[in-house]
């Protein structure tokens, strides 16, 4: 809660699991749910083709399954060019990602008709299919969902297109905020 006021939650990717999680779980906490193409690897259609199934092919080392992850995500040059330091932390949450990775590939976190609270489920349009797909997935399995694409963003697109992203969560608060 913010100033005792039940708040609006953002989640990327992982994130926008953790985010629906929340807003199921805790209700009087969550006002309204952004969510930006977070994976629904648990469903039959997501691809096995992704960073994180990537990363769960070396599942036999997390250190090397987070390295794996993270060149996947930012490209071995700038894979090499982060500090020492970061490299090693990166390294060291093997073990979390490993584990959160699997539990997310065997079940979801949350459960659609217990997500109550309004949510927009947002993409870039340069996304890949599967992002696309699981936005529209949200909308048709959600209660109060829809869903927003942001022109010319890709996966990272609240990191190159903050604007864009503020001003859909902006909407969803002031709609929020407009008396019934």
């Amino acid at each position: 809660m913010l100033d005792g006021r039940p708040a609006v939650v953002f989640g990327h990717s992982y994130g926008g699991n953790i985010a629906l999680a929340t807003g199921m779980r805790h209700p009087d906490l969550v006002r309204a749910l952004a969510v930006y193409e977070p994976p629904l690897s648990w469903l039959d259609w997501w691809p096995g083709s992704t960073a994180g199934a990537d990363a769960l092919a070396t599942r036999g080392d997390p250190a090397d399954a987070a390295e794996r992850f993270m060149r996947r995500l930012v490209g071995d040059e700038r894979w090499a060019r982060l500090p020492p330091a970061t490299r090693t932390a990166r390294r060291r949450e093997g073990v979390a990602m490993v584990g959160e990775l699997t539990d997310l590939r065997s079940r979801a976190p949350w459960v659609a008709s217990a997500v109550t609270m309004p949510v927009v489920a947002i993409h870039g349009s340069r996304g890949r299919a599967h992002h696309r797909m699981s936005t529209e997935h949200l909308a048709a399995t959600l209660p109060d969902c829809r869903v927003v694409e942001i022109a010319g963003a890709r996966h990272f697109g609240p990191n190159t297109h903050p604007v864009e992203v503020a001003a859909v969560i902006n909407h969803l608060f002031l709609q929020l905020e407009r008396p019934l």
